[in-house]
Order: structure tokens, then sequence, then C-alpha cells
């Protein structure tokens, strides 16, 4: 049997690999390919090996693996409605531009701003409310990492904003059915306004 190799297994082999193909790689760069390319060993040594060449001589950093690697998908939708909601547009604008140029699915990614904002007004309520974290988790049916980590962001968000960012996704929504915009166009317009 030949077993995978996996956490600080992993990122020593990585860095064995590219010691063999004549590189070295820094604890970051192994660490983020050991994270985005576990699936397909075979992709990893190919990865590892361009790397090396690309780098020529010098350390692989984080920076040259994100050049051949693309982020996982779901980890850039997430990343993606964090900069949103967080209202850091310029962010959220490029998250947007690579997830589209990588052909994420624009209909998936409206259905994930509306779910972001329809957590937001819920969490707010049971705020106002009064309830506990582990309260509001039960109450909403949703996990409590996904409370505890959406809970800050209410921070910024007033009843009366919420209210208006639920009615740009219902406008937007109306515009998508009617055909009267594409949803990328929305999408940009969501960004940069919601």
């Amino acid at each position: 049997e030949c077993a995978i190799p996996t956490g600080k297994d992993l990122n020593t082999w990585i860095a064995r690999l590219a010691k063999e193909f004549g590189g070295t790689i820094d604890t970051q760069a192994a660490s983020y390919l050991a994270q985005h390319c576990v699936d397909d060993m075979w992709k990893l040594a190919s990865t590892i090996h361009q790397l090396t060449m690309f780098v020529d001589g010098k350390t692989i950093t984080q920076k040259d693996v994100k050049l051949f690697v693309a982020p996982k998908t779901e980890d850039a939708v997430f990343a993606l409605m964090d900069a949103m909601t967080k209202g850091e547009t310029r962010k959220a604008l490029q998250l947007l531009q690579s997830q589209l140029a990588y052909g994420s699915d624009s209909h998936q990614l409206f259905g994930m701003a509306v779910r972001q904002y329809r957590i937001l007004t819920d969490l707010h309520s049971a705020q106002t409310a009064g309830l506990t974290e582990s309260a509001m988790a039960k109450e909403l049916g949703l996990h409590p990492f996904v409370v505890k980590k959406t809970l800050p962001l209410l921070r910024q968000y007033s009843f009366e904003k919420l209210r208006s960012a639920q009615q740009a996704l219902l406008r937007a929504d109306r515009k998508i059915k009617t055909g009267a915009a594409t949803m990328d166009e929305l999408l940009h317009q969501l960004v940069v306004g919601v």
C-alpha cells in the first residue's frame, strides 16, 4: 500500500521533492500547495517541478504558488461573500472577476449572496431578541461556526441597511427574470452597491 502523506508529512514530502528538482520551497508555500493540490499527487509533483523551473534557483514562495494553483472554488466563494458583506469592494470585485474567469456559475454566486444577507438579517433579529450564539444556531438551523463568524459583521449593519440590501437583491432578481440585465452585470452592481 502506498498511502498519500497528509499534514506535516505532506509538507515534508513537498519540500523533499522540490529539493530533488533542484529547488527550495518556504513553509507557507508548501502549506498552500498541500491544501490546494492534495487530491492529485501527480499534479502536485508536476506543479512542484514547474515551480522550481519558474523560480530558477530562488526559493518558491506562496506568491509563486498562487500563479500556478487556483484556489479551491468553495474557499474563494466564501472569501467573496465575506469581502462583499464587509464592504471590501475592491477585494470583492477582484474575487468576483476570478470566480467568473474560472467559470463559476453566476446564478450560484447570486444565490450565495442572497443566503449571506438572509443569514445576516436573521442573526440581527435573533441578536435583537437577546438570544445566545448557541440558541441562534439552534433556532436558525445554522452551524455554530457560521453564527460565530457572521456575528461580528452585524456591527456594520443596521436593520435599515440589511433591509436595503434585501431590496437590492429582490430588484436584481426581478431584472434577471425579466431579462433586463445579465447575471454578471448584476453581480458587479451588487458587489459595488450592497
